[in-house]
């Protein structure tokens, strides 16, 4: 089990404060996480919308910052709401074309099991990826709960 904080830095020097430690054999991570990564993310180009919408602020530097925020969290639930599922489906489709790559690099790694099972995992991954975006969904869970959700 474990619990993540991130924060958004206002300068290069806070790129490089991250952080994990375990207390009572639960792990939290802390780390920094750009605009440009949450924006991302409210526009669905990444299935990581936990990010946003799963997320509690428990410190912000500005009302400008909290407003920005709240903002990319009021735009992900639109596009999460029924309003945009042609995007959803298109963008779903997009992710699956991604993966014949990954079918590929199974082939051309055919003699090394290591190699096949990364590239098998990356594969389940895209096509769960589009799974979720066809069905209006992201990761509840972080990365590693993407099958399960």
């Amino acid at each position: 089990m474990g619990i993540q904080f991130y924060f958004i830095p206002k300068n290069e020097r806070g790129k490089n404060l991250s952080t994990q430690f375990i207390i009572e054999g639960v792990s939290y991570d802390l780390f920094p996480i750009s605009w440009e990564r949450l924006i991302a993310n409210a526009a669905m180009d990444s299935p990581q919308g936990y990010l946003l919408l799963d997320t509690k602020v428990i410190y912000y530097s500005d009302e400008e910052a909290l407003n920005r925020f709240e903002n990319m969290k009021y735009s992900l639930k639109t596009v999460l709401s029924g309003k945009y599922d042609e995007a959803l489906v298109n963008k779903a489709y997009e992710y699956f074309n991604e993966s014949y790559i990954y079918l590929y690099n199974m082939y051309k790694y055919k003699d090394s099991m290591s190699g096949v099972r990364l590239e098998a995992g990356k594969l389940l991954n895209k096509i769960a990826n589009s799974l979720g975006f066809a069905n209006r969904e992201y990761y509840k869970n972080g990365n590693g709960s993407v099958l399960r959700d």
